[in-house]
């Protein structure tokens, strides 16, 4: 039987790691980033998964290592081991389904209750104002490193974590500015009601107990744990150099709140490639991109905005801008419009005709973009480019106001006509694909 509201229940036989079933509970607290390639897809959302054989995280291996003879001491008090793909570092703590009740508002609090038991997926959706930012903007680059310190026993948290201090004089000046920052992170939550949190200290958690009596036990075999540990697990550290928050929807599953996604695998690695093997030339030049963007088919690279194309890419809520090449952007040539945001044109290479629906006269503009022009499309107006496909043109393209939802319209979401065969920009798209599609010029 136990007392623990973060497992549900113990389980017979399987590895250590497979000791227990872990409660479904949900909350978000913001985390030190792991490095990269800590992460996977899990049901279209990114998932903390750490890969224990990356040399950035040799400690959090060797962490999992010494976990079989802590077992061995441990075992009667059966410790539930969490998996080590999921160790993490806790910056703050802040809103879950523990805490809640101290909120005093009951619509606020009845917003953060849906939220909470909408996640991951509710990640998708606007989150609620008062949670703490997605990402914590410290005003200045840092970088801590932590080393593993000792074990410990909180038995309130019913927990054996490895406790982290500072690797040097200059990672523990960083730690403490940033740790003065972090009151902020939760204040509107506290002005609602949330106790207060000073934030725990830098640890990995490794196990916890079915209940407080067996994690008090535990505490008392401290000074044999130690016996059972390397000599050289002190010298391992720890990187990190960011800080975001995470929903959690148990006490192994962490969910990056971010928004910003990599192209998948093979064409984020590809298209990082291409970017360095132009940056390799003297002048860094664009035109090798470009023509290395049309050689291996490449339509779009985006140098900031919600989608990572590359490692070079920045990520943004608010502004995308990327490189398009003709013709292989084929997608440019599709009608569709963009309900929220405005997009700009500048074709600085080559030059275009963009077809843009005036819906209030319900007729087609035609507008030629080359060097010298800008063309700027206004949110809700349905625009394409007129033959992509026979087109050798460049352009930079800026975005507006990403959070929009739906980004983009299509046609067969489009509700400007009755019917798709009452608008000129359907019906010069068909036209255009028919030609193309009889050989016609």
């Amino acid at each position: 039987m136990n007392n623990n509201p973060k497992i549900d229940h113990l389980l017979p036989g399987g590895g250590i790691f497979e000791r227990c079933e872990w409660a479904q509970k949900r909350g978000v607290s913001p985390l030190y980033d792991a490095p990269e390639g800590s992460y996977t897809d899990r049901n279209g959302r990114q998932f903390l998964k750490c890969d224990l054989s990356s040399p950035a995280l040799l400690l959090y291996r060797r962490l999992a290592d010494i976990c079989p003879p802590l077992d061995a001491i441990l075992s009667d008090l059966q410790p539930c081991w969490l998996d080590p793909t999921s160790y993490h570092s806790t910056f703050a703590n802040s809103v879950n389904q523990f805490n809640l009740h101290e909120i005093k508002d009951e619509t606020v609090r009845a917003k953060l209750s849906s939220f909470l038991e909408g996640l991951p997926g509710s990640l998708n959706r606007e989150m609620p104002q008062i949670l703490p930012p997605l990402r914590f903007c410290e005003g200045f680059p840092w970088k801590v490193r932590l080393r593993f310190d000792r074990l410990h026993v909180w038995p309130k948290a019913h927990a054996l974590v490895a406790l982290l201090k500072p690797a040097d004089p200059k990672s523990a000046a960083t730690l403490d500015a940033i740790r003065g920052l972090r009151p902020r992170l939760n204040e509107k939550l506290v002005r609602s009601g949330l106790a207060a949190d000073e934030g725990p200290t830098e640890h990995v958690s490794l196990c916890y107990f079915p209940t407080r009596e067996e994690a008090v036990a535990a505490k008392e075999r401290l000074g044999v744990c130690l016996q059972a540990l390397p000599d050289d697990l002190g010298e391992l550290m720890i990187e990190f150099t960011s800080i975001s928050l995470y929903a959690w929807t148990s006490m192994v599953e962490f969910w990056p709140a971010h928004q910003f996604t990599k192209w998948d695998s093979p064409r984020y690695g590809a298209q990082t490639d291409l970017i360095e093997h132009a940056l390799t030339q003297p002048d860094h030049s664009l035109e090798t991109l470009l023509h290395l963007m049309r050689a291996n088919h490449e339509a779009s690279i985006y140098l900031f905005g919600k989608r990572l194309d590359s490692k070079y890419c920045f990520g943004s809520d608010s502004a995308g801008l990327l490189l398009s090449v003709l013709p292989d952007d084929r997608k440019a040539g599709i009608p569709g419009y963009h309900p929220g945001s405005t997009e700009v044109y500048s074709t600085f290479a080559g030059s275009l005709t963009m077809d843009i629906l005036n819906r209030d006269t319900g007729e087609v503009v035609s507008k030629k973009v080359s060097g010298a022009d800008v063309c700027v499309i206004a949110p809700g107006a349905c625009h394409r480019v007129r033959d992509a496909a026979k087109n050798n043109a460049a352009s930079m393209i800026m975005k507006t106001n990403l959070s929009h939802r739906p980004e983009v319209v299509r046609c067969d979401q489009c509700t400007y006509f009755a019917k798709l065969q009452d608008c000129p920009m359907n019906l010069s798209w068909e036209a255009e694909k028919g030609a193309a599609g009889s050989g016609g010029d």
